[in-house]
């Protein structure tokens, strides 16, 4: 585990653009690992950038931090917040599977319209059948701000 005074040593963070310099060369850090992370080396480890952010800016590491806006290389710290878990996956965008192309609308081959459904607490919400992807997905646009509140991502 590193420390805010140990961190501040190595690097300077830009809490404005996200962005890490190395103190004792001056240049810029971090590359991105499969997932769009950024990530840096401190003290011969592998770090991730987001992580670090916090700690620099408010001295402790919580167990999640969350992108607001779902992007894994914005690591400014208004794009940044502590949460929990449950709270992290209320969070994602749309599957990579969706074949939709609308997060929260499925088609039934079946009865060739669309479904739009919604989990939260481990209940699942029908919202609705739809004629249109985009119908379908706009109802559980409207569903996903009332369950999810701040961590709803339409994605």
């Amino acid at each position: 585990m590193i420390t805010q005074a140990e961190l501040k040593k190595k690097v300077s963070y830009d809490p404005e653009t996200g962005i890490f310099t190395r103190k004792e060369t001056g240049e810029k850090i971090g590359y991105p690992d499969k997932d769009g992370y950024i990530n840096f080396n401190v003290n011969g480890k592998l770090r991730k950038a987001h992580r670090m952010a916090w700690l620099y800016h408010n001295g402790v590491l919580p167990k999640m931090i969350d992108h607001i806006n779902g992007v894994a290389w914005d690591n400014r710290i208004v794009n940044l917040r502590a949460v929990m878990p449950v709270e992290s996956a209320l969070n994602r965008g749309r599957r990579s599977d969706n074949s939709s192309g609308y997060k929260g609308a499925y088609f039934v081959r079946s009865t060739g319209k669309y479904v739009s459904f919604i989990k939260r607490s481990g209940v699942r919400y029908h919202i609705g059948t739809f004629n249109t992807a985009k119908e379908a997905h706009e109802a559980y646009c409207l569903k996903a701000k009332e369950l999810h509140g701040e961590f709803f991502n339409h994605g």
